[in-house]
C-alpha cells in the first residue's frame, strides 16, 4: 500500500503542478517532477507514522480526492 499510495500521490502531484504552474510548460514539468520526490517521501513517512490503518487510508483518500479534483478541473 505504501508504494502504490506514494506513487499515486506523486503522480497526481506532478499532474496538478503541470496544470496549474503559472510559468512555462517546461518549468512546470521540471518543478512537478522534482517536487514529486518530496511528496512521495512524505507519503511514505506519513503511512508509517499513522496511528491506525483507517486514519492512513482516510488521509490517502482525501489527498487523492483533492489532487484528483485539481487535475480534473485543470486550467
Amino acid at each position: 500500500m505504501t508504494i502504490a499510495g506514494s506513487y499515486l500521490l506523486g503522480m497526481l502531484w506532478t499532474l496538478a503542478v503541470v496544470d496549474w504552474w503559472p510559468g512555462s510548460r517546461a518549468d512546470a514539468v521540471l518543478v512537478g517532477t522534482v517536487s514529486a520526490f518530496a511528496v512521495s517521501a512524505g507519503t511514505a513517512i506519513w503511512a508509517f507514522a499513522a496511528i491506525s490503518l483507517r486514519r492512513m487510508l482516510v488521509g490517502f483518500a482525501l489527498a487523492v480526492a483533492m489532487l484528483g479534483t485539481l487535475v480534473l478541473t485543470g486550467r
